[in-house]
């Protein structure tokens, strides 16, 4: 069994900031990409998706502050 040195609430809010880091990643070439050749409003969609992204992961960073 593996023994973590983090507490389970520390450990969860980084893997869930790993997972929103992740989906960044993947949104950064699909923004790109319609921004060059799709319709507006699909382009505008994925800049919601990607800044409410952005946001989350700022607000994991304030928790993860606040749980310190």
């Amino acid at each position: 069994m593996k023994k973590y040195e983090k507490p389970m609430q520390s450990r969860l809010l980084d893997e869930a900031k790993e997972i929103n880091e992740e989906i960044q990643s993947l949104m950064r070439p699909l923004l790109t990409a319609v921004e060059n050749e799709a319709e507006s409003d699909t382009y505008f969609m994925l800049r919601a998706a990607s800044r409410l992204l952005k946001n989350q992961f700022i607000e994991f960073e304030r928790i993860e502050g606040i749980a310190e």
